[in-house]
Order: C-alpha cells, then sequence, then structure tokens
C-alpha cells in the first residue's frame, strides 16, 4: 500500500498538469466534460490527442515503478547482508560461551567413574582389547586421560619409574616405561585400545584407569598431564597373544566353575577356598602330573613317573586316614604348574568365558555333550558316570512314569543343563503341553528347595544327588519308566550313549582337536597303552593322557569316597 500511494497521486498530478498547460490537454479535458455531462463535441477533441495522454501517463508510471524497484532491490541487499554479519556475531559469541562453559564446568569426581571391561584380572587372548568403562557425567565435552601400568617384575625397573613424571603418548612402549598415559581414543563411546608404537606387542600383565578431561570448543586440552583429574580406581587385566604364551608365563592353568551345582564337586570351605571333588581331581592333574616343558613355549609333559606317585600316595593318605598328608594337595615343587580358580554365576558364564578363553578350562559337575562344544571348545573323556533321574512327590513308589505325568506337573531343572534338554524331550506329547510345565533354576539348593516345599512335583537331576532327595518316612522317590524314545533322541543330542562328567577345555586352534582326534602310530601306541610314555603337547592332550592312566581310576574312586559321592548304579 506504501508503494502505490505515492504513484496515484504522481498520475492524478501529472493528468492535471496536461490538462491545464497543454492545448491537446485542454481540449481533452473539455471533451471528457461533454461526455460525461452527454454533450459530446467531436469537433473539439480528437483520438489522438487522448492517446498521446494515456502514452504520457503510462510512460510515468512506468519510470515510477522501476524506480521504486531498484529502491527495493537495494534495501534487500543491504539487509541481507547485515543478517549474515549478525549469523557471524552469534556464532563468534556461542563459540565464546561454549568456551567460557567448558572452563567454568566442575567434572564430577573419578568415583563416579566405573570400570566395566577389563576388571577383576581378566584375562584376554590376542594382540589387542577395548578398554571400556562409564561415567555418570559423561557428554559432548568431556574426554578420558587413560593410565595403563605394566606389571614388572624387575622391582629396581619398577620403582625407579615410579616418581618420574609421566607425559602424554601417540604410542606405547611397555619395554621402555611401564606406565603410559594417553588420550582415550573414542571417548565419544567411552572406550578405546592401547594405541602401540611402532613394533610394539601388548602382552603381560596390566593395571589400568580413567581420568575425565575437558575438552575445550577450539578442540584443545584444558589440562596438562601433571595436573589430572580425580582417577578412578584401577582396573586389572592380563594379555597375551596366545594360550600357550598365557600358560608359559604364568605357570598357572585357569580353571572356571560355578558354586550353584552339586556342593560335593564345587564348593567354598569355611576359610574361603575352593574344595570339592572336581578341585581335587584338577589339582590332581594339573599339579600332580604336568609341568611345563622346557624350552618350549606352553608345552605341557605329563610326567608319569611323578603322576603315578601323587596318586598312588594320594590313596594311600586316605586308606591311613590321614588326608592332611596328601602331598598333592601340598606346595609342589617349583616349576610345576599351579591352578587359580575363578568362579562364575552359573554354567553357562562359566562357559561364555571359556568361548573367549578367559579360562583354560571350566569344571563343575558338568556332564559331556557334543551340542556344548564348539571351534574353540573341546570336552575331554568322561572322569565319573551320572545318570539324569526324576524325583517327585508320588503316593506309592511303585507309580510309574506314565500314570505320574498324566496330571497336572510342575517340574524343575536346572538352567541350560542337559536334564533341560531331556525334560522338553518328556513332554513332546501335545497332549502334555498345556498339563505339564518345565521350570529352570539357577542354583541345585533352590532346586532342591522347591521340591521339599511342593512349589514342584519333580525335578530332573543327576542321580548323585539322591541320598540328599530320597530318605526314610519321604513321599519324594525316583520315577521309573521315562520313555525309550526320549533316552535315544537325548543320547543323540549329547553324542553319547552314557552320560559322564568332563572336563571342558579352550582351545588353541583347531590343530588341537586334529591333533586329539588324528590317527598316527604314536596314536595308536597311546590307546593300546595309555600313559605309557611322557607326551607334550597342549592343555587338552595333556589332559586326555592324564585322565586315561590306569592310577587315575583309583584315585577317583578314592576322592568319590572322601566326598560321600555314591557309586555310579545301572541306568533305569
Amino acid at each position: 500500500m506504501g508503494l502505490w500511494m505515492p504513484i496515484i497521486t504522481c498520475v492524478i498530478v501529472g493528468a492535471l498538469v496536461l490538462f491545464r498547460l497543454t492545448s491537446w490537454g485542454a481540449r481533452t479535458h473539455a471533451w471528457l466534460q461533454s461526455i460525461i455531462a452527454n454533450q459530446v463535441d467531436t469537433g473539439q477533441a480528437r483520438l489522438s490527442d487522448f492517446i498521446s495522454l494515456a502514452s504520457i501517463s503510462l510512460t510515468i508510471v512506468g519510470v515510477l515503478v522501476g524506480w521504486f524497484t531498484v529502491k527495493l532491490q537495494t534495501q534487500k541487499a543491504t539487509v541481507e547482508e547485515r543478517a549474515e554479519g549478525y549469523e557471524e556475531q552469534i556464532a563468534t559469541s556461542q563459540h565464546d560461551l561454549a568456551d567460557v562453559k567448558f572452563r567454568a564446568t566442575q567434572l564430577a569426581p573419578g568415583t563416579m567413574l566405573r570400570l566395566t571391561n577389563p576388571t577383576h584380572d581378566r584375562s584376554v587372548i590376542g594382540s589387542n582389547l577395548n578398554l571400556e568403562w562409564q561415567y555418570t557425567d559423561h557428554s559432548d565435552g568431556v574426554t578420558y586421560l587413560v593410565e595403563v601400568v605394566k606389571r614388572s617384575d624387575d622391582r629396581k625397573k619398577e620403582s625407579g619409574q615410579a616418581g618420574a613424571k609421566q607425559s602424554i603418548a601417540s604410542g606405547c612402549n611397555f619395554d621402555a616405561n611401564l606406565t603410559c598415559r594417553f588420550y582415550a581414543i573414542n571417548p565419544a563411546w567411552e572406550r578405546s585400545e592401547v594405541p602401540l608404537a611402532p613394533g610394539t606387542v601388548l602382552e603381560g600383565e596390566f593395571l589400568w584407569r580413567i581420568a575425565p578431561a575437558k575438552r575445550l570448543a577450539s578442540g584443545t586440552f584444558h589440562q596438562t598431564p601433571e595436573e589430572v583429574w580425580d582417577w578412578s580406581e584401577f582396573g586389572s587385566f592380563s594379555i597375551y597373544p596366545s594360550l600357550a604364551a598365557r600358560l608359559d608365563h604364568t605357570k598357572s592353568v585357569r580353571v572356571g566353575t560355578s558354586y550353584s551345582g552339586n556342593y560335593r564337586f564345587v564348593e567354598v570351605d569355611s576359610a574361603g577356598e575352593p574344595v570339592g571333588h572336581d578341585i581335587d581331581l584338577i589339582r590332581l592333574v594339573v599339579g600332580g602330573c604336568m609341568e611345563v616343558k622346557t624350552g618350549s613355549e606352553g608345552a605341557l609333559v605329563v610326567d608319569r613317573a611323578r603322576c603315578s606317585a601323587t596318586l598312588s600316595h594320594y590313596q594311600h593318605a586316605y586308606e591311613a586316614g590321614d588326608m592332611k598328608a596328601r602331598g598333592a594337595f601340598d606346595k609342589f615343587p617349583d616349576g610345576k604348574l599351579g591352578i587359580s580358580v575363578f568362579p562364575y554365576l552359573s554354567i553357562n558364564e562359566g562357559l561364555a568365558a571359556l568361548r573367549r578363553r578367559e579360562i583354560d578350562i571350566y569344571i563343575g559337575a558338568l556332564t559331556k555333550s557334543a551340542s556344548r562344544e564348539t571351534d574353540v571348545t573341546r570336552f575331554t573323556v568322561g572322569y565319573d558316570t551320572v545318570y539324569t533321574r526324576l524325583y517327585g512327590h508320588i503316593g506309592d513308589s511303585t507309580e510309574d512314569f506314565g500314570k505320574w505325568i498324566h496330571r497336572k506337573r510342575r517340574i524343575g531343572v536346572m538352567e541350560n543343563s542337559t536334564n533341560q534338554i531331556f525334560s522338553r524331550l518328556l513332554v513332546q506329547d501335545e497332549s502334555l503341553h498345556d498339563s505339564v510345565s518345565i521350570i529352570g533354576f539357577s542354583s541345585l539348593p533352590e532346586l532342591e528347595s522347591a521340591l521339599a516345599e511342593r512349589e514342584l512335583d519333580g525335578i530332573l537331576v543327576d542321580s548323585v544327588v539322591e541320598d540328599d532327595l530320597v530318605k526314610p518316612g519321604s513321599d519324594i522317590h525316583n520315577i521309573a519308566g521315562m520313555p525309550a524314545e526320549a533316552w535315544r533322541e537325548y543320547h543323540s543330542r549329547i553324542g553319547s550313549e552314557t552320560e559322564e562328567l568332563a572336563i571342558a577345555v579352550a582351545l588353541e586352534d583347531q590343530s588341537d582337536s586334529r591333533r586329539s582326534n588324528g590317527w598316527s602310530w604314536k596314536r595308536l601306541y597311546d590307546l593300546i597303552r595309555p600313559g605309557a610314555r611322557d607326551q607334550s603337547g597342549g592343555l587338552y592332550d595333556a589332559l586326555q593322557v592324564a585322565l586315561q592312566l590306569p592310577e587315575m581310576k583309583g584315585a577317583l574312586k578314592t576322592d568319590r569316597k572322601l566326598h560321600k559321592i555314591p557309586e555310579p548304579a545301572d541306568a533305569d
């Protein structure tokens, strides 16, 4: 509206000037008046006069419109230029504000920073690993200073570097410096690998910790290496390129187990030490029979003479009633293998750690099953025979499975066990789907308690717990007569006609299993006369040899008596 008012005004003023100051304008004005008064005088005004007036008027309008268009374009360019200047000022102000904000930010203390992986002496097989953590006040403005310290047997070297100032490293060389500090490679995801100097390997035992740091908008770091924020607690880990290298360095076999199973096989004594039938077996086999071959990287030798002496001494100590004198469980001579026991909450967690090769073996009343083996784990030969049995509340001890199962039943099993595999096979009949429930438990004591409290009608467990369940005056009995079809399918899935307890072992690579299953004259000789000669190889090979020694059978029988484990009975 502001544009058109001056234009209209100019047009009107221009028309008045033309009508008053020119002869043709006067004639045209008189003609227009005569038209309005219906008194047209065709002799006074001509068409050419009207056309001339219109042309001049349009010219004036065009000039005015062009002038205003140019003026508006100039104003638009000025406004856009000012807008760009304002945007630059805003960006600069925001940059300065972010810089001030990060300088003023107070980072939360390191106690609010939790190391998640690796911790608690976790062992890794590989060339590098991810250090991972969680920080309560993590944001895009926070990065992290990482400190990794290599444990050393050289105390002089360790103490000599203890007080030295640490600088930020682009690559760690633990041969030159036991301590390395660096900024996290991936702080946004709260993780980092260890940057290594060219030609350096990450191998050995380490401590590590994290300190939060500020990252300015300019990309520079506010803190210096000597002015660190509050550090987290230390985590610990070890890393080796292979299982053999770890064994050669530590002279100790890492044993995984679970205390949630049968207490006769694995439990903790009053001093907090692991004890039980399976722990005894590992100490006998590893500590009493094996040693690292001199000049090799982790190759094991089964010393048959020492092994026979250890097993015989163990049996004689039991027969003499002096189990405290068991030489196999006293301090082993220097240079022999030891064991380190790592407990897990469940069998599944233990086997997962074995697959990651954080441990060398897993043991704990574990039934051998082909379905549990992987490319990097294998079971040894069995060392005890067990049978899966169904124990439940019945009024008549002669009642068989066929009658018992055709009522609404709740059957308990240990989670992720071979017993759970068998339980699913028992209820494959569609008629039982709505009446029978299979319930998993995380520990054997919970399972047995649920049966005693009648929260369950029956439980599927190994026969070695029968003495704990079937007692005089109790209505809990073994329920016989489970379907033959279920048994056949079950034995097919576990890959054996018998149920045996065995040791799960981590393999270096496929060559371990090929060596174990391959045929040669030496292998044939070992099958004919197991243990007749000393052998060297991986841990799997050594366990296979030791478990098949003739003296081992007697030692295992002795240990079953010690822990009140019934001898294997005939299957149902």
